[in-house]
């Protein structure tokens, strides 16, 4: 109760005190607004006027300027300014959330930085990869990152303005190019090149994206690219996600 008594004179709302705790080494910036049953533990920092709450726990974080965590886990995460997560997001060690991004209910991040102004919608999972800026994680899409044969974990990466649809698989390791776009229930097993659309499954290229008012498709791939795609094998059935 002291603690919270000090942030509220430092510039800080806590809406119901009785039920907020709030570590000691917590820190928090003036017209941040903490909603009831919140836990902030550990070395947690939070910026200015962020919403945190209600129902969220936060540890070993840091919350930047502006942004809003609603009935959210986070755990050594390191959360932008003007981002939006939550409900039920869980970010475990290692997240990354760049300012104007937004994690949607049930979605996970562990490991993993989400670029700038991307969304990760509901029911998602992105465990050890790279999502580059304006960036489309379709719901309950799955980063399949861990091999249970050799117990080794590889990463995933998306490039800039890429749309991964709804229940896209990703089996790492594997590379979603800048503007690329997978259909919706695909399992993406092999690397999709810079302004292509891949589905199926397997997944296999299809044909250049077509953007609207765009002048010039992209390249074709080269010959012995074409022809690796039509030699394209079944998924690995011993990745899982971790």
């Amino acid at each position: 109760q002291r603690i919270c008594t000090r942030l509220m004179l430092d510039g800080v709302t806590i809406v119901d005190p009785a039920s907020t705790y709030i570590g000691r080494d917590v820190r928090i910036g003036p017209d941040t607004v903490v909603l009831p049953n919140t836990h902030l533990q550990g070395s947690t920092v939070i910026g200015t006027e962020c919403e945190i709450g209600p129902n969220s726990q936060i540890i070993d974080s840091r919350i930047g300027d502006g942004s809003r965590v609603w009935a959210s886990v986070l755990e050594g995460a390191q959360v932008d300014s003007g981002v939006h997560i939550g409900p039920m997001a869980h970010l475990r060690p290692g997240a990354r959330i760049e300012t104007g991004a937004y994690i949607g209910n049930y979605a996970e991040v562990k490991n993993s930085r989400i670029g700038r102004n991307s969304h990760q919608h509901h029911m998602s999972y992105v465990g050890d990869a790279d999502i580059g800026t304006n960036v489309t994680i379709g719901a309950g899409t799955i980063t399949c990152n861990l091999n249970t044969e050799t117990h080794i974990k590889s990463r995933t990466f998306v490039g800039d303005d890429a749309s991964v649809g709804s229940d896209t698989m990703l089996v790492a390791p594997v590379s979603i190019g800048a503007g690329a776009i997978t259909g919706a229930g695909s399992v993406v097993t092999r690397d999709v090149p810079e302004g292509y659309l891949a589905l199926g499954v397997p997944a296999r290229r299809v044909r250049p994206v077509r953007r609207a008012g765009a002048d010039d498709a992209p390249a074709q791939p080269p010959a012995q690219t074409r022809q690796a795609t039509r030699r394209e094998s079944e998924p690995d059935t011993t990745l899982s996600v971790e």
